[in-house]
């Protein structure tokens, strides 16, 4: 089994290092992207990781091989959403079940291995507070709708943007929304029309948005590696 990463999203910019990509922020003594690394589960055997600006930064620091797991690069060279990041993997995921993650997300190992119980899958979090996510909503514990990023109540089910999916969701096209991305979340909802797509509740996910994320992620990360 394999999983993608997509980190080719913008760069974020630190005094002391100029310009470095979101999933290569330390964190705790290690990047982010290193982190999710380590919690990936045995059976993924392969990590494709998708990337585009700073892309040589990226490249250099994981080189081949990452937590004993070989790494392919395939670059997305227009950001033009998560949709369309997936859609640059497709020859290289033929035949293969995969868990696609965001490189500038936290994972945690277990809700990882919950998801992959399932055929197809989304991870979800409970909001805790009013915030702007794009969220997920679903029917008997299976996803049927995925709405825009707006301001929600405390309890919506938030979109974790971790996926388990197969080549199957490459029979469906891409959905733009209204900025112009296209966004994997309503190509995934396109899909459970036809197959089911499990809900899966996350015990812990964190976004690093934000410097409030950033050093909130950082001292969880720091936290469990002490």
């Amino acid at each position: 089994m394999k999983a993608v990463i997509l980190a080719a999203g913008k760069g974020i910019n630190i005094k002391s290092r100029g310009e470095v990509p979101g999933c290569m922020i330390k964190m705790g003594g290690t990047t982010l992207l290193e982190y999710n690394f380590s919690q990936l589960p045995s059976k993924i055997k392969e990590v494709v990781v998708v990337v585009g600006h700073l892309k040589s930064k990226i490249k250099k620091h994981l080189g081949k091989n990452m937590n004993g797991k070989p790494v392919r690069f395939v670059e997305q060279k227009e950001r033009l959403g998560t949709g369309h990041a997936l859609s640059v993997c497709k020859d290289v995921l033929k035949g293969s079940k995969f868990v696609v993650l965001m490189g500038d997300n936290l994972y945690l190992k277990k809700d990882i291995e919950k998801c992959l119980h399932n055929n197809l899958a989304v991870m979800v979090k409970k909001m805790e507070a009013s915030e702007s996510f794009g969220f997920v909503e679903e029917r008997n514990g299976f996803l049927s709708d995925a709405r825009e990023r707006r301001r929600q109540p405390a309890g919506t089910f938030i979109d974790c943007g971790l996926y388990v999916l197969d080549e199957r969701i490459f029979h469906f096209p891409m959905v733009q929304t209204e900025n112009g991305d296209y966004r994997l979340l309503k190509q995934i909802v396109e899909m459970s029309k036809r197959y089911p797509v499990k809900v899966e509740k996350a015990s812990l996910w964190m976004s690093t948005g934000t410097i409030q994320d950033i050093k909130k992620a950082g001292n969880f990360v720091k936290n469990i590696s002490g």
